[in-house]
């Protein structure tokens, strides 16, 4: 396409259009950081129609596959969240975030304090209750399960303390894993995992509520 042409061609597309034509533009280079800075823009700002939701798809798998590549497995097991939050039937990137949690146990988990293993569970017990029913559900169940016994194994002789060197990146986990979780789930968070992590819990919900109040300030700051 000459520059002519492509330039009418993008100043008559609105911003939608020019996001998902910059996302597929991106998609089919070879700059990861320019991809999944356009694909976290789009996942926030996209309609998440069936169009979208596989142009979204496509986009994080491509970001999952380089972090896997370059062993980088905090980003790639969000980047699988991520693809599970715009196609939660995938059964084999369900397994694949099954795995993830895996590596990072295999991985990391010799250097993790404590507080590490905790909140590493706090993810698997919100992974499990996003696929607490359908299809999936008893796969998720069972090899959640065999992670979560690993971990109160390997808790056991951790340290304690209250940062490691991981705690920061295992924290950035929970974010992703909430994705598209509506208020009546966040609140089934709060009534299943408050008796076995309240800590944890309160925290997250802490977070949550902070969140929402700068939420209604934006808001009216625009009106």
């Amino acid at each position: 396409m000459k520059d002519s042409e492509k330039f009418n061609k993008l100043s008559n597309m609105n911003e939608i259009q020019l996001l998902a034509y910059t996302l597929k533009e991106h998609v089919n280079s070879s700059d990861y950081k320019k991809l999944e800075t356009t694909v976290e823009v789009a996942l926030e700002r996209l309609p998440l129609t069936k169009h979208y939701r596989s142009r979204l798809r496509d986009a994080f798998l491509k970001v999952a596959a380089h972090y896997k590549s370059e062993k980088y497995f905090y980003e790639y097991a969000k980047a699988l969240r991520k693809v599970l939050h715009v196609a939660p039937g995938n059964g084999g990137v369900i397994n694949d975030q099954l795995k993830s949690f895996q590596f990072l146990l295999d991985n990391y988990g010799q250097e993790y304090i404590k507080n590490d293993f905790e909140y590493l569970e706090f993810v698997i017990q919100l992974f499990r209750l996003k696929y607490s029913k359908g299809k999936y559900s008893r796969k998720v169940h069972a090899q959640t399960e065999k992670a979560l016994f690993q971990i109160e194994s390997m808790k056991v002789k951790a340290p304690g303390g209250a940062e490691s060197k991981h705690t920061f990146q295992i924290k950035q986990l929970i974010e992703p894993f909430t994705l598209g979780f509506t208020k009546e789930q966040r609140k089934g968070i709060v009534e299943t995992l408050s008796p076995i992590m309240p800590d944890l819990v309160r925290e997250w919900k802490k977070i949550k509520e902070e969140e929402e109040k700068e939420k209604e300030k934006d808001k009216g700051k625009d009106k």
